[in-house]
């Protein structure tokens, strides 16, 4: 993320100077471009898993982290002799090289057994703009080796997390099976509601003025602080919530946020754009944030090709975002000098944000966060007890209140069948809701998988179990004897 941000903003000029806000159009849209096509093409070629497996080796990673570092020289040299071709010839091989990392990150935390998306994606992003906020600022012949270095740091973390890291089982009934059809939808809604502000965001950064003062202060190195404020917003939220709660608080702190931002940005005070700028990039990149542990969410819940979902997902954003800029631009230049022009796009973009967060506040098709996340957690679920499973009285201790070992004693004797049947970890997650009667709608919306593979692990239960009904895996739990009970 770091890297990302300091190729927008990067310049060997005195650490006093900013770079021109058309050369940082420039650059904005040469990565953008890079990064669509990049995104693009993984998930046209990425429906199979094990066509782009040989990209996800060591070797590969270490190639595209060297590409990356070659191609940060080539910008910082370039720069030096005021070469604007060459220039965007290398941020372009460098947005390609970002974009396969990035791919590679993201594949990673959905192979992990646990699900690591929600906290360590928050992390990253918060290094990262502090990073490139700092280097920014440091003497530039620091700031080259620190710019230089940034892709093989990333390469290298990635190697070692790989090594050290336990992956999900390989074995097919422990994960289901791929249920592409079932994914598209949340995917799409997830990458519509991203497209909508990516669309809103490169709109305001491509309005630039002819003497060069930009609508929105997001083209300085303090920008970058916006999305370390969104990341630490991020990190807290999926820490402290559970369930859907998480996403769907995110999602209205994202839209007023952004709203905020959007009506600061029509003040004319340099200090009042500065904040307004780094208000937007906190809203938008809380969106941001919330995509991609979501994508990362679709692919373990419905066991789908990484790098489709990922370069679907990705490639829209960027695209968007590079047709938006542009927009922008092309609008502000037809302006002219008109001081009203500000005025005019913060409240053109007011409007279309405020319609969006009306139509999204409720169920429809965009509200992609309440289709996988159910109202309760798993942890929550298995607190109820139905009274089939309550504890017999001659097994509670004396001074035992009323149904305090129901969830303990029904555990155990669900834990013994799972051992017993050789069960996967996620087919004993699936036996204990079918223990308790529930069907295979309800454990989806449960688990977050789609109904292919919720029926998937019931079939594998019944065959493992030995048992063809509901009722009959029922009472196999029930006539467990746990020993030493």
């Amino acid at each position: 993320m770091g890297w990302h941000f300091l190729l927008i903003y990067f310049s060997t000029m005195p650490e006093a100077a900013e770079p021109d806000a058309h050369v940082l159009l420039l650059r904005q849209l040469t990565l953008n471009v890079a990064l669509a096509i990049t995104f693009f093409g993984l998930s046209l070629i990425g429906r199979k898993t094990d066509v782009l497996k040989p990209l996800l080796s060591p070797l590969a990673i270490s190639g595209v982290a060297a590409t990356g570092v070659i191609a940060t020289i080539g910008i910082i040299y370039t720069q030096f002799f005021g070469v604007s071709v060459a220039t965007a010839v290398f941020v372009a091989i460098a947005g390609a090289s970002e974009a396969l990392l990035l791919f590679a990150w993201l594949h990673f935390y959905s192979e992990t057994e646990t699900n690591y998306a929600t906290k360590y994606i928050s992390v990253s992003l918060v290094i990262g703009a502090l990073a490139a906020f700092f280097i920014r600022h440091l003497t530039v012949e620091i700031a080259f080796i620190c710019f230089v270095t940034l892709p093989a740091l990333s390469a290298a973390m990635l190697a070692i997390s790989i090594r050290q890291t336990p992956v999900r089982s390989a074995d097919r009934g422990g994960r289901g099976l791929s249920d592409h059809k079932g994914a598209m939808r949340p995917l799409a809604a997830c990458t519509a509601n991203l497209a909508v502000f990516s669309a809103a965001f490169g709109f305001l950064q491509g309005s630039i003025l002819p003497n060069g003062n930009p609508v929105l202060a997001a083209f300085t190195p303090n920008a970058a602080i916006g999305a370390a404020i969104a990341g630490t917003i991020t990190m807290l939220a999926y820490s402290k919530l559970t369930g859907r709660q998480a996403p769907e608080l995110l999602r209205r702190i994202s839209i007023a946020v952004f709203i905020v931002g959007i009506m600061g940005a029509m003040y004319p005070w340099p200090a009042t754009k500065e904040i307004a700028g780094i208000s937007i990039m906190a809203g938008f990149m809380i969106v941001d944030i919330t995509s991609l542990v979501y994508v990362v969410m679709v692919i373990r819940a419905y066991d789908i090709a990484s790098a489709f979902a990922i370069g679907f997902n990705r490639a829209v954003e960027y695209a968007t975002f590079g047709v938006s800029i542009a927009a922008g631009a092309l609008l502000a230049s037809a302006a002219g000098t008109d001081p009203l022009y500000p005025l005019y796009v913060s409240s053109l973009v007011t409007i279309i944000a405020l319609i969006y967060a009306m139509t999204c506040m409720e169920r429809s098709p965009l509200d992609w966060i309440a289709f996988l996340f159910p109202e309760k957690t798993l942890a929550e679920e298995g607190a109820e007890a139905t009274p089939a499973q309550e504890t017999p009285a001659s097994r509670m201790p004396p001074d035992a209140k009323s149904g305090q070992l129901t969830l303990g004693y029904f555990r155990m004797k669900c834990q013994a069948v799972c051992e017993q049947s050789n069960l996967s970890p996620r087919e004993s997650e699936v036996l204990v809701l079918m223990a308790k009667g529930r069907n295979a709608e309800y454990i989806q919306n449960a688990l977050m998988v789609s109904n292919y593979t919720a029926r998937t692990h019931i079939a594998n239960i019944y065959r493992k179990c030995g048992v063809h009904s509901l009722q009959e895996l029922i009472d196999k739990v029930e006539q467990t004897e746990i020993e030493n009970a």
